[in-house]
């Protein structure tokens, strides 16, 4: 006969050994438990966007720009949310109107704020303020870099880990199956 410590011990060791598991849909997966560690599969955001309206742009271009002294810059083009940049090509002395969440055309590296400029034809704007290199530019990778771990295994899933999964993708999830006693 076990001393009831004793029982209760071997009952836990043994139970934590379980590791029985199933694959279910993440929409299923609340209050389950992770089997194995899950790293982000994707970088997000997945590329460099705008973190507001305005213009992307060389920020070296603004560093004389003030109040009393603006300087101008040629937009070569406006990009939206969706849009492709791959056909834009970044070249110093020149912006792209860029609303936000917009890729970010390659090459510039800051964005600057439509308040703090002025529009003079739509070919043109007027800068009064300097930016500085990454200024509301949100960066591939800077919430999440692929790899990274998102829930170590043996994780409750919660609502928070539900829309991290959603986010980067993921539908289905690994999960400790439940454990049935009698």
């Amino acid at each position: 006969m076990l001393e009831l410590a004793e029982a209760v011990m071997r009952l836990k060791e043994n139970f934590r050994k379980q590791k029985l598991t199933e694959v279910i849909p993440l929409s299923k997966s609340y209050g389950r438990i992770a089997a194995f560690d899950i790293p982000s599969p994707i970088n997000v955001p997945n590329f460099s966007k705008s973190a507001m309206d305005g213009y992307a742009l060389f920020a070296e271009d603004t560093m004389a720009a003030k109040q009393e002294k603006p300087i101008k810059l040629s937009v070569i083009a406006s990009v939206y949310a969706g849009d492709d940049t791959t056909s834009i090509s970044a070249v110093r002395n020149t912006c792209v109107r860029i609303t936000t969440g917009a890729k970010i055309p390659p090459g510039y590296n800051a964005v600057i704020k439509q308040e703090n400029t002025t529009n003079d034809d739509n070919r043109q704007i007027t800068i009064f303020t300097e930016v500085i290199p990454g200024e509301n530019y949100i960066k591939e990778g800077e919430d999440l870099v692929a790899g990274e771990l998102i829930i170590q295994a043996d994780t409750i899933i919660d609502s928070e880990n539900i829309g991290t999964l959603a986010a980067v993708g993921i539908t289905k999830l690994n999960v400790l199956k439940k454990y049935v006693w009698g």
